[in-house]
């Protein structure tokens, strides 16, 4: 026994409890001062074990992180009765946790202790034949024996997790509130889940839960809930009750709930209001919020509402749920609202549905595009569905003569597919495109045209922005195409952000204000309209600038008087043509493989793009400064000597040595350069030389016969 006792008392220590000897056959700690000597400590446990018999006290509160619930059932008074009245009466249950069987049938529930709080008083009869232990207390444990009998575990710390007490449970323990301020603590009310699995010590506290909650919530018959309980007794609890008494206890119970709570169907009342026993109309919470998501189609993913027409705000939810409730509702109307809607939100949870790149969601039909074909097919639940109707032979006589006058006839394609791109959620082809022109041109006008093509799946804002504000990035939610119609001059400081959005092929972690962070996978094309293109502070890879198409815009005839109603007559009398029009460029994208039709013009955009923003590419394409052979090669810090001399003279910004000496090795095998460490004993490259110290006015000599990089 002996050896059971202290091997029992390291385990605890082990797990952080602080341990104290208790008389054996009794609960009263046989140390002085014991609440502060309580020890982890091998050598002063084996001290207090190895002698006479004793048992074994766990301290409980903060010292040993935990917070007990001690549940009496002794001489008729079964304290699970009160837990079960409070659970059904706060719509809070305790979660399943480390569980102890008392010498005398009761029950102790271990929590962790809130790691909020400094200091949590323990209370008796908190609850009917409920106490709490917490600072300042201690339990009895396994393997101490009570003059009852053993106590056992019926769910041992080394077997299970010791839970975080529900909210409630924890303003309830530690004073905050009592059973008549319950409305002060906003917790949705939530129905209660039978396990798949209730062991034998939880077996009469939580069939209590699931008879109260049958008893209040679905208004059942004694009969059935009677024939509930049985069932969930034979096909869960193992082993089942087999106490007759026992369960008919428990069913009896539940019975009585039914004539003190059951709420009195009215016909002139909705379906989900009753008036109880004391004339008072009540709302009833799990029907109204079944009735309110049927009555408004709703899903919610991630917290956030929709219907068959797309995106609901919550606004919106709270105002119709006040205003149709409010004439039901005596006390605390704001509250019950804000419940209601919380309990929504788990009502109307909806799994997204897998997204399709081959599917377009208009108002009026679903159309499966095919590469040589479109075709009108079943309508499903969609975030992505368009304001326009869809109409075959719709034309765009005057949306293509405004195309003619802002692009080149193979820009005019490029443009097509992107828009087309933007119909479907995918990131797949990986590009972002932008609009560059002086002004005046026309870009505003598809800016028109694609936010009402696009309305709600479209988001105006600022791309520099999403850098820097961190709850911008959830607004891209379930939206088709992020637009920015003035794009800042400044080099974007991090493209972190921007990569992460063209290229997006898992989810990444969002944060709406005031909630916790969740996983969104973003698919909102960037699409911006600028007077240049975007240029990054810091990354000067090829990985950021293949990610961009620039659209350069003709430049505004002089003379030429521009319609300020243009966008409005494309819009009213063509936005189903451009839809078409759209669907065309949609289809030779898919039909390349995803691969977009980009003139020769726009690819030396890109180009000239990137040697703006990396002074290290045109500089290796100066043949009168570098060369490349295999008899070459070039320290690192000359190199760079002579590229930053070079910058000088060119007035080019220089890079850091840091940002060349990366871009030189991630690009040595286009380059046909490799890196050593041996060049004249230092680190350098072999491939590439430089004319270093030899200048014709104020130019560096030219070299015959170099190659481009």
């Amino acid at each position: 026994m002996q050896s059971l006792l202290l091997d029992t008392a390291l385990k605890y220590a082990k797990m952080g409890m602080r341990v104290i000897p208790v008389a054996y056959g009794a609960k009263n700690p046989i140390i002085k001062d014991w609440a502060n000597q309580a020890s982890d400590a091998p050598d002063t446990l084996s001290q207090w074990f190895s002698g006479a018999p004793t048992n074994i006290g766990i301290t409980t509160g903060k010292r040993s992180g935990i917070i007990v619930i001690d549940i009496d059932n002794k001489d008729g008074a079964d304290g699970r009765l009160s837990v079960a009245d409070f659970e059904a009466k706060s719509g809070s249950y305790l979660p399943p946790t480390v569980t102890a069987r008392t010498q005398s049938g009761g029950v102790h529930l271990f929590f962790q202790y809130p790691p909020d709080m400094e200091h949590v008083k323990g209370a008796i009869g908190i609850l009917p034949h409920v106490d709490i232990r917490a600072d300042g207390d201690h339990v009895v444990s396994y393997p101490s024996v009570g003059e009852k009998g053993p106590y056992l575990w019926e769910i041992a710390p080394w077997d299970g997790k010791i839970a975080v007490l529900p909210k409630v449970w924890k303003h309830f323990i530690c004073g905050d509130i009592d059973e008549n301020t319950l409305p002060k603590i906003r917790v949705p009310k939530k129905p209660f889940t039978l396990p798949n699995r209730i062991s034998s010590g939880m077996r009469h506290a939580t069939l209590l839960s699931y008879a109260g909650t049958l008893a209040v919530k679905d208004h059942m018959t004694a009969e059935e809930l009677a024939r509930c309980v049985k069932e969930a007794n034979k096909n869960i609890c193992s082993p089942p009750i087999t106490d007759q008494t026992e369960l008919d206890g428990i069913i009896a119970w539940a019975t009585e709930r039914i004539g003190k709570m059951r709420l009195v169907p009215d016909s002139t009342l909705p379906e989900w209001a009753f008036i109880n026993e004391k004339g008072v109309k009540i709302v009833d919470d799990g029907l109204f919020v079944q009735w309110f998501k049927e009555q408004n189609d709703l899903v919610c993913i991630n917290g956030i509402f929709y219907n068959h027409d797309g995106y609901v705000p919550a606004t919106s939810i709270r105002s119709d749920i006040q205003n149709i409730i409010k004439f039901y509702v005596c006390t605390s109307l704001s509250t019950k609202v804000n419940n209601l809607f919380e309990s929504l939100r788990n009502e109307c949870f909806f799994e997204l549905p897998p997204l399709r790149r081959d599917i377009v969601n208009l108002d009026d039909a679903s159309l499966l595009i095919g590469t040589d074909n479109i075709s009108v097919v079943e309508e499903g639940f969609t975030l992505n569905k368009l304001g326009v109707q869809y109409n075959p032979r719709a034309t765009t006589a005057v949306w293509d003569t405004f195309l003619s006058g802002l692009f080149e006839k193979e820009d005019i394609i490029t443009l097509q597919e992107y828009i087309g791109y933007c119909l479907v959620p995918t990131t797949i082809a990986q590009k972002a495109l932008i609009m560059i022109g002086k002004g005046g041109e026309g870009k505003s006008v598809v800016g028109e045209v694609i936010q009402a093509l696009f309305k709600t799946s479209m988001v105006q804002g600022e791309l520099h922005k999403l850098q820097e504000n961190r709850f911008m990035m959830a607004q891209l939610e379930n939206k088709l195409v992020f637009y920015d119609d003035d794009l800042q001059s400044s080099a974007l400081t991090d493209t972190g952000t921007f990569k992460k959005l063209v290229t997006a092929t898992i989810p990444i972690l969002v944060e709406r204000k005031g909630e916790p962070h969740y996983e969104m996978l973003p698919y909102a094309r960037i699409l911006a309209s600028g007077n240049k293109g975007l240029e990054s502070c810091y990354d000067h890879t090829d990985g950021f600038y293949r990610r961009l198409i620039l659209l350069r815009c003709k430049e505004k005839p002089k003379g030429r008087k521009d319609d300020k109603l243009l966008a409005e007559k494309i819009i009213t009398a063509e936005i189903e043509g451009v839809l078409n029009w759209a669907l065309m460029g949609l289809q030779r994208l898919m039909k390349n493989n995803w691969e977009f039709t980009i003139s020769e013009k726009t690819q030396t955009s890109i180009e000239e793009a990137q040697e703006d923003g990396n002074s290290v590419i045109p500089f290796l394409k100066d043949e009168s400064v570098v060369q490349f052979g295999k008899d070459e090669s070039v320290t690192s810090v000359e190199f760079y000597d002579v590229y930053e001399k070079w910058c000088e003279d060119n007035a080019m910004k220089p890079l850091s040595l840091r940002t060349v000496a990366n871009f030189m090795r991630e690009n040595a095998n286009d380059m046909g350069v490799s890196y050593s460490n041996k060049v004249d004993n230092k680190r350098g490259y072999v491939g590439v030389g430089v004319v270093n110290k030899v200048q014709r006015a104020g130019r560096f000599r030219i070299i015959q016969g170099a190659q481009e990089a």
